[in-house]
């Protein structure tokens, strides 16, 4: 597995596909943030496809552009959208609407049974060889 923490992100690799994009609390997603966070995980997965669980509990907003440069991410077989609770779950809806077209988007409340969903979804991805720096 491959970690990385950032000052308004953190992401993890794992071998079976999954990528999980944490943003963090309190958050304001911005166009600029969107495009470093979607420059970093074509980095991270290159050609590759993966399931991605997005954590987004507690992000304050995001910006209209965000959308357009989310939708740019086209590595994702199935997108998992974590959050908690009601407002969570509004600003949830904005992001599963970048994801929409592939069909393959839902929003969660319960970790657990987000990453059983994903876990279907990771079953047609090859294993990742993640050697700590580069995948």
């Amino acid at each position: 597995m491959l970690e990385e923490v950032h000052s308004t992100y953190d992401v993890q690799l794992h071998d079976d596909g999954l990528l999980v994009l944490t943003l963090h609390r309190g958050l304001s997603v911005s166009a600029e943030l969107a495009q470093q966070v979607v420059d970093r995980l074509f980095e991270l997965v290159g050609e590759r496809s993966v399931v991605v669980l997005l954590r987004m509990a507690g992000v304050r907003w995001a910006t209209a552009e965000v959308r357009s440069i989310a939708h740019t991410f086209t590595a994702s077989l199935a997108v998992a959208v974590l959050g908690n609770g009601p407002v969570d779950r509004v600003l949830g809806n904005f992001f599963l609407r970048i994801f929409a077209d592939d069909g393959c988007s839902r929003y969660f409340d319960d970790e657990a049974e987000a990453r059983t969903w994903l876990a279907a979804h990771a079953l047609h991805l090859p294993t990742l060889e993640i050697d700590g720096s580069v995948v």
